[in-house]
């Protein structure tokens, strides 16, 4: 019938972001701490107090920032420089398997799919 089935779909290239975002890029254990490397991108001059909120996936999105429940822990900024030290397992959720990191305005309102989880190394 001259029609061939192809099994190729055209994916097309996802765009890098240009509004702020944050990626955890590793989680490791060290000295009881989880140590969070992450990285920061396109955080605008203009406003220096726009942060980092760390939380583990038992914090929906919604709830990691103002005025969500929590809790969080704040990062980057005036808050410090990478990496994320404030967390370890003793602060693990049981039921928690990744820590996740979202960017947050002066205000602690967050701004959604701004960034990423990555999963805990095991204790």
């Amino acid at each position: 019938d001259g029609m061939r089935n192809s099994n190729c779909v055209a994916i097309a290239p996802t765009a890098t972001p240009d509004t702020p975002y944050v990626i955890i890029t590793e989680i490791r254990l060290e000295n009881g701490l989880y140590v969070v490397d992450y990285e920061t991108h396109n955080y605008p001059a203009d406003q220096p107090n726009m942060h980092v909120h760390m939380f583990f996936n038992t914090v929906s999105p919604e709830q990691a920032g103002s005025p969500g429940a929590g809790p969080w822990l704040l990062t980057w900024g005036p808050y410090g420089l990478p990496p994320f030290t404030q967390y370890g397992p003793a602060n693990r959720p049981a039921d928690a398997t990744q820590m996740c990191a979202l960017v947050a305005n002066a205000n602690h309102t967050i701004i959604p799919n701004s960034g990423n989880c990555v999963n805990l190394p095991d204790q």
